[in-house]
C-alpha cells in the first residue's frame, strides 16, 4: 500500500542549489552595500583648479613677419593680445631675419612673471623651414646671456598651425 521509497522521493526537497546561490549573493550583496558607504568622496575639479590657474598656455607662432607670443594671461600684453616680434625688414626671408634674441629677452621677463611655467607650444607657419624650426625651439628652452645659461619653458611641445 505505502511504500516507503515513493513517498520519500515525492517529498524530498532540493535546497542544496538554493543554499549554493545564498552563499554566494548574500556576501556579494553586502560586500556592494559596505564598499558603496565607503566610497572616498574626493572630487578631482577642486584639486586641479590650483594647477590650471597657474598655467599660462604659451604659445610661440612663428610666422612670415615674425614672432607672435600668445597665452591665456594678461601680463603678455597690457591689451591681453599677443606680443609680436617682427623681423628686421618687415618679412622673414631666411632664418637669419628672425629676432631670436628679442624672443628670448621677452621670454625671459615672461618666465620671471611665471617661474612654474615650464612649458610651451611652438606653432608654426606651414613653411617655415625645419632649420628655424630647431632654432626657435633651443631659444625658448634655454636662454644664455652674460650671466651664463638658464633654463626658460624645457618642455616644448610643436602643433600644426591652423
Amino acid at each position: 500500500m505505502n511504500d516507503p521509497k515513493k513517498h520519500h522521493n515525492a517529498t524530498e526537497w532540493r535546497l542544496v542549489p538554493m543554499v549554493n546561490l545564498a552563499s554566494l549573493v548574500v556576501p556579494t550583496v553586502l560586500m556592494a552595500a559596505w564598499v558603496t558607504l565607503h566610497t572616498l568622496q574626493a572630487t578631482a575639479p577642486d584639486i586641479l583648479s590650483a594647477a590650471k590657474e597657474s598655467q599660462l598656455d604659451l604659445a610661440v607662432h612663428i610666422t612670415p613677419h615674425g614672432f607672435e607670443i600668445a597665452g591665456d594671461d594678461g601680463v603678455l600684453s597690457a591689451a591681453g593680445r599677443s606680443i609680436t616680434v617682427g623681423c628686421a625688414h618687415g618679412v622673414c626671408e631666411s632664418a637669419e631675419d628672425y629676432d631670436l634674441d628679442e624672443l628670448q629677452r621677452r621670454l625671459v621677463i615672461i618666465k620671471q612673471a611665471h617661474p612654474a611655467q615650464a612649458d610651451i607650444t611652438l606653432v608654426p607657419h606651414p613653411e617655415t623651414p625645419y632649420r628655424q624650426i630647431v632654432e626657435v625651439r633651443q631659444a625658448v628652452s634655454h636662454s644664455t646671456t652674460a650671466l651664463g645659461e638658464a633654463e626658460l619653458f624645457p618642455w616644448v611641445a610643436i602643433s600644426e598651425s591652423r
